[in-house]
């Protein structure tokens, strides 16, 4: 009798626990993505702080024009093109593979033409980047990467330490 109740008693604990589990790994995946959204901004506010005016221009410009190209091939998909973009059981790539199939000679040079542009675009803000600019891009890039490292170190030792999963020590 007792054993049956511990059963009952366990289930229930199980199907209760479920729910709220998977609702604490929801707030943090999106806490992860906030704070990452949050770590790139401040990032991307950092590096324009070592750019010239012109070279925030071309920035600026740059995104515009990305901005503009991805709006016009959008305007010229057909419905079968957009509904393949909206069908949300495929991935990214899934997508991005089915639309590819469906593309038409001109579509396709369209967005030959597009990337082109852009390539363009980021040789030429490449080459105004001075050395020192590209020292101090770089060494933030390594202080921001190990800063988040560190940080997902920390959490993992964290989760670990709550779920008494403790592999890895002695």
């Amino acid at each position: 009798m007792k054993t049956i109740k511990f059963l009952v008693v366990l289930a229930f604990g199980v199907m209760l626990s479920t729910p709220t589990f998977s609702q604490e790994t929801e707030t943090e995946t999106e806490t992860e993505v906030q704070t990452q959204t949050r770590n790139q901004y401040r990032y991307q506010n950092q590096l324009q702080e070592n750019l010239t005016a012109e070279q925030q221009v071309m920035l600026q410009e740059q995104r515009q024009l990305i901005k503009q190209n991805r709006d016009q091939f959008k305007a010229c998909l057909t419905e079968d093109q957009m509904a393949i973009l909206e069908d949300n059981s495929l991935t990214k790539l899934e997508k991005q593979e089915a639309l590819m199939l469906t593309l038409t000679e001109t579509q396709s040079t369209m967005l030959q033409e597009h990337r082109q542009s852009v390539q363009e675009c980021k040789e030429e803000f490449q080459a105004s980047i001075s050395t020192e600019q590209r020292q101090q891009i770089r060494t933030r890039l390594r202080t921001n990467t190990d800063a988040q490292d560190k940080k997902e170190m920390q959490e993992t030792v964290k989760t670990r330490r709550k779920t008494g999963n403790n592999q890895g020590s002695f």
